[in-house]
């Protein structure tokens, strides 16, 4: 299995339609949320001196 063939043919299937494009652009957007509110608590306690 080649990642890289299966990555070009994933942006080219988001180039071409504007649904998937979107749905691309949330599912990131998504992503950096949960990522962001799943390390809050200890960016806030290294913050806080704890």
């Amino acid at each position: 299995m080649n990642f890289n063939i299966e990555i070009a043919k994933m942006l080219e299937v988001i180039e071409k339609s504007a649904k998937a494009r979107r749905f691309a652009y949330i599912f990131i957007i998504l992503l950096f949320s949960a990522a962001v509110w799943w390390k809050l608590p200890d960016v806030i306690m290294t913050f806080n001196g704890g």
